[in-house]
C-alpha cells in the first residue's frame, strides 16, 4: 500500500512537471552522442522515424485507452532522446574555412574587442573569403588578433574587417590535464585563428541600420563600460563591477580571480539569477505605474521580459543569465494568465531550450554549476531551514542566508571539485558577509547608468559605489588570507564526480522518503570512492616519470618519483605563470603538496636533489642519464659520452652537430623555449646522426613513464 501510494506521487509529480521528463531524455541523447557509445551512423532518421510512430500511435485505438497511454509516453521520450543525439551529431566537427594558407577575408566583428597595446583580439563571423583566386561565401566565427595599427580606428562590434592572414587551427592542449582551450572554443564553434600584422586589415566601421539594430546589445555593454571608466570608480574596483553589472571579466587579474575562487565568492562575478532578480525588481518599480488596470498589468510583465531578455543578450547570454531569464519569462506569463507554474518545470524548460538550440553547452562548467546550485537550493534549502526555528527577525534573515550558501555548495560540490580542485572552508562567512553588499552594488551600478548625466547626483552614487566595491575587495581578500581558508589540491576524475553526485541525489532521496535503502546506496557510493582514491594513493606510490613540459618561452623539467616531484625550471625566462601549464597534472598525480623547485642551473653543480643526483653538469635518475644543454660552450670537440636522453632549452648556445657526437643521445628532446630556426638545425643534425628527435613545441610535453 506504501509503495503504491509513493509510486502515484511520483506519478503526480512527474505530471505536474511534463518538462523534467522531457528535458532528461533530451540530455541523456545528447550525453550517450557525445561519449565514446555514440551513434557512428546517421541518427536524424531514425529520430524522425521515432516521430512518426508517437505521432501515430494516439490514432490507434488500442492505445487511447487511459491504462496504455504509457506507451505513447515512452515513445516520445525515445524520440527526444534521439533527436537530442540527432541535433550533438549535426553540430561541426571543424572548420571550414581553408586553413595553413594565405586567405584574403571578409569578416564581421561579433563581440567587443579586447584592446591592448600589442594587438586587438577579435571574435568575427567570415562572410566570405578569396583564396587561388576563388571566392567563396562562409558564415563561420574565427578569432583574430589584429596588431595594433594607428592608421585603422579600433573596430567596434558590427564592423566589417578586410584581412589577409592565413588561418590556424587552435592548438590542444601542450600539456598533460591542463585545460583544453580548444575543447572550449569548439563548444562556442570556434575553429581557427589568425594573427593579423599591421597593414594587413581595413576596418570598416560604417553600420547598416539592421547592424545597428542587431550589435545594439553589444554596443551598450561597451557603452556601459565607457561610463564606468569615466566614475570614481576605478582599478580592481572596476573590474569587479564590469563583471558583477555587465558580465565583462576582461579586467579580472589571475590574483583577483585566485581570491574570489579562494574565498568561496567567485559565483558572484558570474552574473546570474542574483543580478536578474535585481534588474527586474527595478524594471518592476519603473514600470509600477502600470499597476492601475489588468491590462495595464500585462503591459508591464511583457515589458519586463522583453527588457530581461535586453540585458541578457548584453552581459553575452551566459548560460546562468539564459537559465534565469528564462525562468522569470515563466514566472512573469504564469502571473498574466493567473496560474502559478512549478520551480522545477520552469527550470527544466529552460534547460530544455539552452541545449535544443546550442547542445555543446551543456558540457561547460558554467552551465552545470549553474543548474546544479539552483536545483539544490530550491529542494536542500527550505529542508535545512526547517531544523532551526529563528525568532528573531535579523536572525532568521541570517539564518536563511547561511541555508541558501549551504544549500548551493552542497550541489555544486561535484563539479566544483572536477574543475577547481579546491574547497573554500570559509564559503558560509563569504557569503553571508557579501550577498547583500552585491546586492547593493547592483542597485547602485544600474543607477549611476541610469543618473551619469546628472553629474552631482552621479559623482555622489559613484564614491558610494567604489566604497561598496573596496568593501567587498576587502571582505574577499581578508576571508582569502585568513589560516586554513582553502582546502586545495583536491583531485577527483569524472567517475568520483558522479559518485559524489550520487551521495547528494540518495541523500536528497532520503529526505523526501526516509527508506533505509537511500543510506545504503549513499553508503555504497561513499565505499566506492574511498576505494578509487586508494587506488590512487597506491599507483602515486610506485609512479616514476620524467616529464619535459610545453611551457612558452620557458624551460621546466619534471623528475617524479613516488609523490615526490622534483622540478628544474630556468627563472630567466619565465614569461607566463607554471601553475597553468602543470597544476593539474601535478594536483592528479599528488605532487602539489610535494613538489621541489630549482632553477635548471642547479644541474650544472655537483649534488643531490631529493631523489635526482647532478654530477658535473649531468642527472641520473633511475639508473638513466640526461643532461640538459644550456649556455654552455665547448672550444674543442671532446670524446663522446654515451647518455640516454638530451634536453636542448632555449639558453642552449652549442651548434647541434658537435653536441650531438659529444653527448650520442639515444633520443633528443628540443622543449618549447627553443627559436623555430633552432629548433630546425636541431631536426636537421639528428636527422643526419639517425637519433631519435622530440620537438615539445610541436608535440607537447614530452612524458616517459620509467
Amino acid at each position: 500500500m506504501g509503495k503504491n501510494r509513493n509510486l502515484n506521487s511520483l506519478n503526480e509529480t512527474l505530471q505536474r512537471n511534463p518538462y523534467v521528463r522531457l528535458t532528461v531524455a533530451l540530455l541523456a541523447g545528447i550525453v550517450w552522442q557525445a561519449s565514446p557509445w555514440g551513434f557512428g551512423f546517421p541518427v536524424l532518421l531514425i529520430a524522425a522515424g521515432a516521430a512518426l510512430v508517437y505521432l501515430a500511435l494516439p490514432a490507434i485505438p488500442y492505445f487511447r485507452r487511459h491504462a496504455r497511454q504509457w506507451v505513447t509516453g515512452s515513445a516520445g521520450l525515445v524520440c527526444l532522446f534521439f533527436a537530442g543525439a540527432a541535433i550533438l551529431q549535426q553540430q561541426p566537427a571543424g572548420s571550414s574555412l581553408p586553413l595553413d594558407e594565405p586567405l584574403w577575408l571578409e569578416a564581421e566583428v561579433c563581440d567587443n574587442p579586447i584592446v591592448n597595446e600589442r594587438f586587438s583580439k577579435v571574435q568575427a563571423i567570415v562572410k566570405k573569403y578569396i583564396t587561388a583566386g576563388d571566392t567563396a561565401a562562409a558564415s563561420e566565427k574565427v578569432i583574430l588578433y589584429l596588431a595594433a595599427d594607428t592608421l585603422q580606428p579600433a573596430p567596434v562590434a558590427g564592423a566589417t574587417l578586410y584581412v589577409q592572414a592565413s588561418l590556424s587551427s587552435i592548438p590542444p592542449p601542450g600539456n598533460p590535464d591542463e585545460f583544453d582551450y580548444r575543447s572550449y572554443l569548439a563548444r562556442r564553434k570556434i575553429f581557427a585563428s589568425a594573427f593579423v600584422q599591421k597593414g594587413r586589415y581595413i576596418t570598416d566601421n560604417r553600420l547598416s541600420f539592421w547592424k545597428t539594430l542587431q550589435y545594439a546589445p553589444v554596443r551598450w555593454q561597451r557603452r556601459g563600460l565607457e561610463i564606468f571608466a569615466d566614475s570614481p570608480v576605478g582599478g580592481k574596483e572596476y573590474a569587479v563591477l564590469a563583471a558583477l553589472t555587465l558580465g565583462n571579466k576582461q579586467w579580472l587579474d589571475d590574483d583577483l580571480r585566485a581570491s574570489y575562487v579562494a574565498s568561496g565568492a567567485m559565483h558572484i562575478l558570474a552574473v546570474s539569477g542574483l543580478h536578474v532578480g535585481i534588474i527586474m525588481a527595478v524594471l518592476g518599480f519603473i514600470f509600477s505605474f502600470l499597476n492601475r488596470k489588468r491590462r495595464g498589468m500585462v503591459i508591464k510583465n511583457i515589458l519586463i521580459i522583453v527588457f530581461l531578455w535586453i540585458y541578457a543578450a548584453i552581459v553575452g547570454f551566459s548560460p546562468s543569465v539564459t537559465r534565469a531569464t528564462v525562468m522569470f519569462s515563466f514566472l512573469l506569463i504564469g502571473k498574466m494568465y493567473s496560474r502559478s507554474l512549478s520551480t522545477y518545470n520552469s527550470l527544466a524548460a529552460s534547460a530544455f531550450f539552452i541545449a535544443w538550440f546550442n547542445p555543446q553547452v551543456i558540457f561547460d562548467a558554467g552551465f552545470q554549476l549553474s543548474y546544479c546550485a539552483v536545483l539544490s537550493i530550491v529542494y536542500f534549502q527550505p529542508r535545512i531551514a526547517r531544523l532551526i526555528y529563528m525568532p528573531n527577525k535579523f536572525l532568521n534573515g541570517v539564518w536563511q542566508l547561511a541555508t541558501v550558501s549551504v544549500a548551493a555548495q552542497l550541489g555544486t560540490l561535484p563539479v566544483s571539485l572536477l574543475n577547481f580542485h579546491l574547497f573554500p572552508n570559509y564559503f558560509l562567512l563569504t557569503n553571508i558577509c557579501i550577498i547583500t553588499l552585491t546586492g547593493f552594488i547592483v542597485y547602485g551600478g544600474v543607477a549611476f547608468l541610469v543618473f551619469h548625466q546628472l553629474p552631482a547626483l552621479s559623482t555622489l552614487i559613484g564614491y558610494v559605489l567604489h566604497g561598496m566595491l573596496w568593501l567587498l575587495n576587502f571582505i574577499v581578500e581578508f576571508i582569502e588570507a585568513l589560516p586554513y581558508a582553502t582546502t586545495g589540491n583536491i583531485y577527483i576524475g569524472r567517475v568520483q564526480m558522479f559518485l559524489l553526485a550520487g551521495i547528494i541525489l540518495f541523500i536528497a532521496g532520503y529526505a523526501a522518503l526516509p527508506k533505509r535503502r537511500w543510506l545504503w546506496l549513499a553508503a555504497c557510493s561513499v565505499a566506492g570512492i574511498a576505494g578509487i582514491h586508494s587506488w590512487q594513493n597506491i599507483q602515486q606510490h610506485e609512479q616514476k616519470m620524467m616529464v619535459v613540459y610545453k611551457v612558452k618561452n620557458a624551460s621546466c623539467i619534471e623528475f617524479v618519483n613516488g609523490n615526490k616531484g622534483v622540478a628544474l625550471r630556468n627563472k630567466e625566462h619565465i614569461a607566463e605563470n607554471f601553475s597553468y601549464y602543470t597544476g593539474n597534472f601535478l594536483i592528479k598525480h599528488g605532487l602539489a603538496a610535494h613538489e621541489k623547485t630549482f632553477e635548471t642551473r642547479i644541474a650544472q653543480s655537483d649534488t643531490i636533489i631529493g631523489n635526482i643526483c647532478c654530477y658535473n653538469g649531468f642527472i641520473v635518475f633511475e639508473n638513466e642519464l640526461y643532461k640538459i644543454l644550456e649556455n654552455e660552450q665547448l672550444a674543442r670537440p671532446l670524446p663522446a659520452i654515451a647518455i640516454d636522453y638530451l634536453i636542448v632549452t632555449g639558453a642552449a648556445r652549442m651548434k647541434p652537430e658537435l653536441a650531438l657526437r659529444r653527448y650520442a643521445p639515444k633520443q633528443l628532446i628540443v622543449d618549447a623555449s627553443v627559436p623555430l630556426y633552432r629548433v630546425r638545425q636541431w631536426q636537421e643534425a639528428a636527422e643526419a646522426q639517425a637519433i631519435n628527435f622530440y620537438n615539445v613545441r610541436e608535440k607537447g610535453a614530452f612524458v616517459k613513464q620509467l
